[in-house]
Parts: C-alpha cells; sequence; structure tokens
C-alpha cells in the first residue's frame, strides 16, 4: 500500500518536551522543553486518529496503522524496525438498536459489547429486569427477559472507579444466559453523562447471548422507566465473527550503546489496535505516540543499553500480539530488563511504580514521584511478567480518561498536548534510569508474576 511519508514538518522535526539526561542517584530527573508547534507525541497519535481512524484487529485500519508506524518509525531514524506477525481474531459489529417501548416509543443509545453474539433477525423484546450488580442476578427470575446491569462507575483519578465495575461487562452477559435470559444491556463502564454508549469486550469465549452497553443518560431513563412497571425494551444486534486474520506487532530499537550492556533491552509498549467507535486518538493513539517520542530521544543520545519500542497487536480484542511477542522472543526474555506500557490516555504522569527482584530506588522524574506500591503493569506487558521481566508503570492523571475511553468521543480533539509532552518527558526520564548499565531490576519473583 502507499502511505504518504512524514514531511519537513511531519514527525522528524516535531520533537516532545525532552532532554537531559538521569541524575547518577535517584533524586530528580529535569528535562529541557523544546518549543515546537505541537510535540512529537501528539503528531503520532493525531494522524493514527486522522490518517487511520478505527482499527480494530484484524481489519483494514489495523493494517493501515501497522504501515503507518512502520513508515514513520524509520523515517524518525529508528533501528531495526520490523513487524512481527500475529494471527487476531476478528469480531465485528454490523448493526445495532435500542427502543423503550411504550405510549412513544423512545430510542436508547446503544453498542453492542465485543463478542456479542446477533439477536434473531427482527430482534428481542422483552420486559427488562434491573439488578445492582451481576451477583444479583441468580436472586432474580430473569428467563425470557432482558437483564440491565446497572452499575455506575466512579470517576477517580487513578483509574480506580473503572476497575471495580469493568468486570460487570463481561459477567452480567454471563450470569444473564445461565438465568435463561434472551439479551443483557450493561450501563457504560464511563464516567460522563452523555449520550454516548462505550463498547469493550467481553471475551470472545464469553456469554452466548446478545449484549449491549447504554449511555449513561439512556441507562437513566431506563432505570426511570422501570420505577412504576416493568419496562420493555426492543433490541436489535447484528454482529460477525470471522477467522483468525493477519496483524502484526511492530518493533523498533535506538541501539543501547555500553559493550557489555547493549544486548540488554528495555521495553517501551503500547497498543496499536482500537476500537470501531471512535478514532482510537487516546487509546491507545496517545500511548503509541508517548513511546515513540520517548524513544527517539536515544538514537540521538544512547544510552547503556537498548530502548525497544514494541507496538502490540489486538490488545482490545484478545493480547495476541501481547502473547506474540511473550513467545517470539522467549530466547531472550532473560535479556529483557524491564518492560513499560503506556495506556492510560492523553493525561500526565504523576506517580511512577516498580515491579522487581530486588530493592529498587525510582528517581523522581519531573513532577512525578516514585510510590511504595508496587507496579502493575499493562494488559501488554502480562505475558513478559509472567516470564520474571520487571515492570515500570508511570501512572497518569486518568481524571477524564473514562469520559471517552470505547467512545465516539475518542477523537483527536480529546488530545492534550502539553499533557503528552510531559508524560514524554518522564517516560524518557524513567527509561533513561532504567537503561544504565549500573541499575539491576533483578527477576520478578514467581509469586508475584500473575497480574490481579
Amino acid at each position: 500500500m502507499h502511505l504518504r511519508r512524514f514531511g519537513p514538518l511531519g514527525l522528524v522535526t516535531l520533537l516532545a518536551a525532552c532532554g537531559g539526561g538521569a541524575t547518577a542517584a535517584p533524586p530528580a530527573i529535569t528535562a529541557t522543553e523544546k518549543k515546537a508547534e505541537e510535540p512529537l507525541a501528539y503528531v503520532v497519535a493525531a494522524r493514527l486518529a486522522r490518517e487511520v481512524g478505527p482499527r480494530p484487529a484484524g481489519s483494514p485500519g489495523d493494517a493501515r496503522a501497522v504501515g503507518l508506524m512502520v513508515t514513520a518509525l524509520r523515517d524518525l531514524g529508528f533501528a531495526n524496525v520490523h513487524t512481527e506477525p500475529v494471527l487476531v481474531p476478528v469480531w465485528r459489529r454490523k448493526a445495532e438498536s435500542a427502543e423503550l417501548v411504550g405510549d412513544k416509543a423512545d430510542r436508547l443509545d446503544v453498542t453492542a459489547l465485543g463478542w456479542s453474539v446477533s439477536t434473531p433477525k427482527d430482534g428481542v423484546r422483552a420486559e427488562v429486569v434491573e439488578v445492582a450488580s451481576a451477583e444479583e442476578i441468580a436472586t432474580r427470575d430473569v428467563k425470557q427477559k432482558i437483564v440491565f446491569c446497572n452499575v455506575r462507575t466512579e470517576r477517580q483519578r487513578d483509574g480506580s472507579g473503572y476497575g471495580k465495575t469493568v468486570g460487570v461487562r463481561a459477567k452480567c452477559p454471563l450470569e444473564a444466559e445461565k438465568g435463561g435470559a434472551l439479551a443483557a444491556l450493561v450501563r457504560s463502564v464511563g464516567t460522563d453523562d452523555s449520550d454516548r454508549p462505550h463498547t469493550g469486550s467481553m471475551r470472545k469465549d464469553g456469554a452466548k447471548i446478545p449484549a449491549g452497553a447504554l449511555s449513561s443518560r439512556s441507562a437513566d431513563r431506563l432505570h426511570d422507566a422501570g420505577k412504576s412497571k416493568p419496562a420493555i425494551v426492543s433490541l436489535l444486534i447484528t454482529t460477525e465473527t470471522a477467522d483468525d486474520a493477519p496483524s502484526a506487532n511492530v518493533v523498533a530499537e535506538a541501539p543501547g550503546a555500553h559493550a557489555s550492556a547493549k544486548a540488554d533491552v528495555v521495553v517501551l509498549g503500547a497498543h496499536l489496535d482500537a476500537w470501531d467507535l471512535g478514532q482510537g486518538a487516546v487509546d491507545d493513539g496517545a500511548g503509541v505516540g508517548v513511546v515513540v517520542a520517548a524513544a527517539r530521544s536515544f538514537l540521538a543520545r544512547p544510552a547503556d543499553r537498548t530502548v525497544r519500542v514494541v507496538l502490540f497487536a489486538a490488545e482490545e480484542s484478545s493480547l495476541a500480539g501481547a502473547k506474540a511477542y511473550a513467545a517470539t522472543h522467549a530466547a531472550e526474555v532473560a535479556r529483557h530488563v524491564a518492560a513499560l506500557e503506556i495506556d492510560g490516555g492523553t493525561g500526565r504522569i504523576v506517580e511512577l511504580r516498580v515491579l522487581a527482584g530486588v530493592p529498587v530506588a525510582l528517581p523522581t522524574v519531573l513532577d512525578a514521584k516514585p510510590s511504595d506500591v508496587s507496579a502493575e503493569g499493562g494488559a501488554d506487558v502480562s505475558p513478559l511478567r509472567a516470564l520474571g521481566v520487571p515492570i515500570l508503570d508511570a501512572r497518569q492523571d486518568m481524571t477524564t480518561y473514562f469520559d471517552v475511553h470505547h467512545s465516539r468521543a475518542d477523537t483527536v480533539d480529546a488530545l492534550d498536548a502539553p499533557a503528552l509532552a510531559q508524560a514524554t518527558a518522564v517516560v524518557e526520564g524513567l527509561a533513561r534510569f532504567a537503561t544504565r548499565a549500573d541499575v539491576s531490576f533483578g527477576r520478578v519473583p514467581e509469586e508475584k508474576r500473575v497480574r490481579k
């Protein structure tokens, strides 16, 4: 395919805030801002969003994103730029609609959850049973009904509200199916008050009944409608599950310069795929932009160890790319010193964490301070964690992340350029610490290798 190369005002010349190096001890690492029209991280994210847009695993957009990033990384001067083939599962949405049935029909804003099956051709029309948790379903008569799991996601700076409710997305349909329900609806796992539903995966091997997510406002209307008498909803979902399709992880390096340490690798990762409702600017174009921009500084000023950028395939649907990377690089996993993933949107980095096999005193980088809490690691580095690779977390401010996450609001307009510049500088500083030949992380102990 033909892809326009990055021109003089493109990626090569637009640098994120970066600069100064790590100090010899854990105190502060400073960075000198380079003023430019737009930081590099923003440019990468914006181009992925505008020129590719939606890119579910195995889709034409997915292939275009791989091609675009291979070209970009070569233009930026990275070494060893290549793709590593991955077969990814494929699911597509075709049509979706919901209506609150009454004297006057009331359209509900709904989107199919990932891996949902289709309703019958004419849809399903049934009484709604509302529950406040997936566990409550077992105590209710839901046979031949539509279950509505109405669970709110709390807005938290660290994103913990999402962690408390995201399990409902898969568990509600499963429990509804066990009870003989015709379909399941969930309140979107998001923090916005809008008419935009949020999609998300409920796993390929999950429920075999149709399942959708309602926007927050539609969820409120359905709740109100059921206060005086049982609400009735008409639901239509049409989806398709296709054969596994080819995709790829995109890999590039900034080679190390120390004779005995250059074979050591510090992974900076993000995922390249994105859901189909928006443009994938925030999730995870922003993460792609940050790791690419942070790693680029090592081309001009190499570290002792090699920095490896890995743009993972199929994070949203299956972690196929993450699993494939761990398998492909199993023979060199002992030389993987640490791995970091950015998948927290467009917010500033506010805290640093580490999970290692030996005590490690992380530095303060700009205004991001180390925490005593162990790193968890993103989903894509979890297979490396399972092999004992130490994990670094650069925790972002996620106050507004779940307003746009997995929804049609995930567009270029949601990107925060100054915050992405700060995130780039922090990731670079943390990576410079990790790539020093005299810094040891050991191996993650066996009992801590499973990401909970």
